[in-house]
């Protein structure tokens, strides 16, 4: 059997509508999602007690982020060094470069620096460095 010009084989028995079966979710799945609920409550309800949520350059993180195609961490994560990490690694940045600009020689210790910032704030500085380091690079 040789496939079709294009790439992909064409078959006109395949029904692809499922109408005789409907995804019904299990109690378990109720009580995960239930769960996750609460978590994401509490710690929206955290965020809005012990952290800073009003900066003047949100929009300018934004901007940032559609431009590199990264999505900002939601308004109400902590900032911890595992996050940093993560939004480190897909900005292209190291661990030398955030201490040069910085001069914090880990991620903990860049998370610890402004323990009232969720993670959507320092990552936005991120943004920024990686700005800074792309332009510096291109000019």
């Amino acid at each position: 059997m040789s496939i079709p010009f294009g790439g992909f084989m064409q078959s006109q028995s395949v029904n692809t509508i499922n109408t005789t079966r409907a995804f019904v979710p299990g109690p378990w799945q109720s009580q995960q999602a239930n769960a996750a609920t609460a978590a994401r409550e509490a710690a929206q309800q955290y965020a809005r007690q012990n952290l800073r949520l009003d900066f003047a350059d949100t929009e300018h993180w934004r901007t940032l982020a559609a431009a590199t195609g990264i999505r900002l961490p939601a308004w109400y994560v902590r900032c911890t060094a595992g996050g940093l990490r993560k939004y480190s690694a897909r900005l292209g940045l190291d661990l030398t470069a955030i201490e040069d600009a910085t001069g914090c020689s880990s991620y903990k210790q860049l998370a610890a620096l402004n323990p009232t910032w969720p993670l959507f704030a320092v990552v936005g500085l991120l943004f920024e460095l990686s700005a800074e380091r792309t332009t510096a690079i291109t000019h």
